[in-house]
């Protein structure tokens, strides 16, 4: 009953904002050069593609669609699509071909449908999408390893709760993501 009774004054508190990443390693049997088209979009993920997780076929997070990029260079926005609705942009900030690519999520209004966005706003005081990044990094043996962190934060009272939830749902997202451009990349030769 105390949370219940409790949860109307919520509003009245402040919670220290915190800053955490999460990041998610794969090697891919391909040259940086080969994999940077790939890492810049990502388009028409067909369900076959995804791999099953948690968060998306038991929970029913939304799953990742479609990556296109407008333009090139700092300041160019990739489109993101899920399904259910959601879409979002990817502001680049740093474009070092076929070695890193970073950017700020961008959340508009009507990125995330009010049937998906229930309990959790990803661009709120509380929870906050920063940033992204792939770094490829060539290795001795012809292959290479791409890394892929998101930055975000959080001020809840429960922040270590969120984080746990936070690293389930950014490491299904992330494998998801890295499985595909593997198989892609890998596929072609």
């Amino acid at each position: 009953m105390l949370p219940l009774l409790l949860a109307p004054l919520e509003t009245y508190f402040t919670y220290e904002m915190v800053d955490d990443q999460f990041t998610s390693v794969i090697e891919i049997d391909a040259s940086p050069a080969d994999i940077w088209a790939e890492t810049i979009e990502i388009r028409n993920i067909a369900p076959p593609e995804r791999q099953r997780t948690f968060s998306h076929d038991v929970v029913g997070v939304p799953k990742p669609v479609d990556a296109r990029m407008e333009g090139q260079g700092v300041g160019a926005v990739r489109q993101l699509q899920w399904t259910d609705g959601v879409r979002f942009q990817e502001v680049v900030t740093a474009w070092d071909e076929n070695r890193r690519l970073a950017w700020d999520f961008r959340f508009g209004p009507d990125s995330i449908p009010d049937h998906v966005e229930a309990h959790i706003d990803v661009d709120s005081s509380y929870l906050k999408l920063a940033r992204g990044e792939y770094v490829l990094e060539p290795l001795a043996d012809g292959r290479s390893r791409l890394t892929l962190t998101t930055h975000y934060r959080i001020a809840t009272p429960i922040n270590a709760y969120c984080k746990l939830w936070g690293r389930i749902f950014l490491n299904d997202f992330h494998s998801t993501v890295l499985k595909v451009i593997k198989t892609r990349v890998e596929s072609r030769g």
